[in-house]
């Protein structure tokens, strides 16, 4: 065979060759791409027969898609058995077969949820921040912008700032309050018979006779926690005013002994820098007790017709 021959037989085999490999590969691709099958459903309530959206389809061991706005969901499963779940929050969780024989058409798997039974009983727990700080005044604000009602408030911290002695000396730095003689608050400028005061939750009575009004400087800012100002009703609430209604909030009760003191200096115009004509029984009359000497027996006119004086530099003088 001559050199010639044996070119034209290795190209002749080279053509075939390249022209028969694509044809065997192709349905190979073909087969693999074929061996998934198309599973469609509607996911419905039913109880009305509407469908679900947003509803997620899992498969066992598999992907998970979710319904469209038409409640629809599209899987692409292998020849085989397979199990869809199907769960919403407040339906009962649905599990279904599905078999997938090979070279089959699409499969419709609709599926039906149905409502979850509740409990006739619910009980609700929650965790109660015993020791959070209510008197500060970050927390006064938050309460106020939450409050459902038209309120104001102030703080013990607030109180303590601003060298406040008692609950009403607090509710003069309040919005829309006034204290009459350091003791009486009234809420919008009305009269006293239109506000009411509580101390914790209860209703206060009065200490005046012929007043409805309660003193507030009866109760010392060391011993409060906050004061409130309500100043619309609410169902929760007692609907005894027309002005305001002022919640004193006491603080917790200690659990260790507290003492606590304090002192006060007032100045007497009238008395302060002058003589003061003064008896002249007793020692002690400049302190404001008697020494014995009015007892039962011992006073003697005689005694009391020299009258005596208290000067400014505190001397007794004839």
């Amino acid at each position: 065979m001559s050199h010639r021959t044996i070119s034209v037989a290795v190209l002749s085999g080279w053509l075939l060759t390249s022209a028969v490999v694509p044809v065997w590969a192709e349905p190979a691709a073909q087969t693999t791409t074929a061996r998934k099958v198309r599973v469609t459903g509607v996911v419905r309530d039913d109880s009305n027969n509407i469908s679900l959206p947003g509803i997620p389809v899992e498969v066992a061991g598999g992907e998970t898609v979710y319904t469209d706005v038409d409640g629809r969901y599209v899987l692409d499963l292998a020849p085989g058995s397979h199990e869809l779940r199907v769960t919403m929050d407040g339906y009962e969780a649905r599990f279904i077969k599905v078999e997938v024989a090979a070279g089959s058409r699409a499969i419709d798997a609709n599926v039906g949820l149905q409502m979850s039974r509740f409990a006739e009983t619910v009980t609700v727990t929650a965790d109660v921040a015993v020791n959070s700080v209510t008197s500060s005044a970050e927390s006064q604000i938050a309460e106020r912008k939450n409050a459902a009602v038209i309120t104001d408030n102030l703080g013990s911290q607030e109180m303590k700032k601003n060298a406040d002695s008692d609950a009403a000396a607090a509710m003069s730095r309040v919005t829309g309050l006034s204290v009459v003689d350091n003791q009486y608050v009234l809420v919008r400028g009305l009269g006293e018979r239109y506000s009411n005061t509580t101390l914790a939750g209860s209703t206060l009575p009065t200490t005046e006779p012929d007043k409805k009004v309660v003193p507030l400087d009866l109760f010392p800012a060391g011993l409060l926690d906050s004061v409130q100002v309500i100043k619309s009703y609410s169902p929760d609430r007692s609907a005894e005013f027309a002005g305001g209604l002022v919640q004193i909030v006491p603080l917790k009760f200690p659990s260790r002994p507290v003492v606590d003191f304090s002192y006060g200096l007032n100045v007497q115009s009238n008395a302060t820098g002058k003589s003061i004509p003064m008896s002249s029984l007793g020692n002690r009359d400049w302190l404001g007790f008697d020494d014995g000497a009015r007892a039962a027996g011992g006073y003697s006119e005689q005694q009391d017709r020299a009258p005596r004086h208290l000067h400014p530099r505190g001397r007794l003088r004839p």
